[in-house]
C-alpha cells in the first residue's frame, strides 16, 4: 500500500470477512479513530509522506481513505466493529475493545508496540491544509457517528 496508487489500494474488509468466516474465524475490525490535524501533522510534516508527489498529493490521500472507511463501516454490521480514539496514551478502551476481539493481552500487546506522543506545543497549520482539515473532520463526525452504534463503542 505505498506508491503512486495508494490512494486507490484499500483493503476489500467485506471480502476478507467473508473468507475469514467461511474457514471458521470470527472476523472483527477495530478501527483506531484520530483527529483530522494529527493525521496532516503525522503524515506531512513528520513523515514526509509529501516528498516525490504532486503538490497536495498526501491531503487528498487522507480524504480518499476517510470516504473508504466511511463507506466500509457503513456497509458492515455494527456488531462487527469497535471504534477508539487512537491518541488515547492511556489505552483506557483497549481491555474492552480487547475483550470484543477475544484479545485478553491488547492493552498490554498496544502498550509494547504503539507510543503516542502528546504534542506540548501548539502547531499552526498552513492555511492551504484549513480544506483538507475541514473535510477530514466532516468524515471524522460521520464515522463517529456510525461508531456510536456499532456493539463495541466507548
Amino acid at each position: 500500500f505505498s506508491g503512486s496508487e495508494k490512494n486507490l489500494q484499500h483493503p476489500d474488509v467485506l471480502k476478507l470477512a467473508e473468507l475469514a468466516e467461511n474457514i471458521g474465524i470470527d472476523f472483527r475490525v477495530v478501527l483506531l479513530m484520530r483527529k483530522a490535524e494529527e493525521l496532516v501533522i503525522s503524515d506531512i510534516w513528520h513523515r514526509h509522506f509529501n516528498i516525490g508527489h504532486p503538490k497536495m498529493y498526501e491531503e487528498r490521500v487522507l480524504e480518499n481513505n476517510a470516504a473508504s472507511i466511511y463507506t466500509t463501516i457503513a456497509t458492515m454490521d455494527p456488531k462487527f466493529y469497535s471504534c477508539t480514539q487512537y491518541d488515547d496514551a492511556t489505552f483506557s478502551t483497549a481491555d474492552h475493545v480487547g475483550s470484543l476481539m477475544q484479545i485478553p493481552t491488547l492493552k498490554e500487546t498496544l502498550q509494547g508496540i504503539m507510543h503516542v506522543r502528546k504534542a506540548n506545543a501548539t502547531v499552526h497549520l498552513p492555511k492551504r491544509h484549513e480544506r483538507y482539515i475541514q473535510t477530514l473532520r466532516a468524515f471524522n463526525s460521520a464515522i463517529n457517528e456510525l461508531c456510536s452504534k456499532s456493539l463495541g463503542h466507548v
